[in-house]
């Protein structure tokens, strides 16, 4: 019996193993994944939009984190509409999923609408201009229903289609009609 090993480095770390069996001419191989590789897709974040001190802040909702963190590009747009809320000093020490640390500048307490409900709520600012993240105490304080942030059922996704693509698709069809063409805006 020949035994023939063939090894390759690199991602998959592949192993070749070939043998040759004395009583036939028949191959067999056997092939070794040493390291097998997991693909996962990236998916999209759970985003959800809140009205802060009567301003639209794009939020991603984040069950990981316990604060909600806002960068201090949001935060300056809070003093537009009304007076801007004053930075306090906190003793939070932010860090990254993966160890880096978030360099914080402090804390304030904003006026949060949600759905019905308006709370004054702290919210920490970051430095920089990274995503504004809604963490766990906003989410149980504003009672948000994080598994269905952001989710459009295919019944809205209709309508929606409806609304938009039906209007435009008559024109298409009728532009060239004086009559249509007289009365269109």
């Amino acid at each position: 019996m020949t035994r023939r090993h063939i090894s390759s480095r690199g991602k998959g770390k592949k192993v070749v193993r070939m043998r040759y069996s004395i009583y036939s001419e028949e191959e067999v191989v056997t092939v070794y994944n040493m390291k097998q590789e997991v693909i996962i897709p990236r998916e999209e974040p759970l985003r959800q939009v809140m009205r802060i001190n009567g301003m639209k802040i794009h939020f991603e909702v984040d069950t990981g984190c316990s604060y909600t963190i806002m960068s201090k590009k949001e935060f300056k747009k809070l003093g537009k509409q009304t007076r801007k809320p004053k930075l306090g000093h906190c003793k939070i020490n932010l860090r990254t999923y993966s160890g880096h640390p978030v360099p914080v500048m402090g804390a304030a307490y904003v006026k949060v609408e949600y759905k019905g409900l308006i709370k004054s709520l702290p919210v920490v600012v970051a430095r920089g201009s990274g995503p504004s993240l809604v963490g766990r105490g906003w989410i149980q304080a504003l009672e948000v229903d994080w598994q269905r942030v952001n989710k459009v059922t295919e019944q809205e996704e209709r309508v929606h289609n409806m609304l938009t693509i039906l209007p435009l698709t008559i024109y298409k069809l009728f532009r060239n009609i004086k009559a249509f063409s007289l009365f269109h805006v």
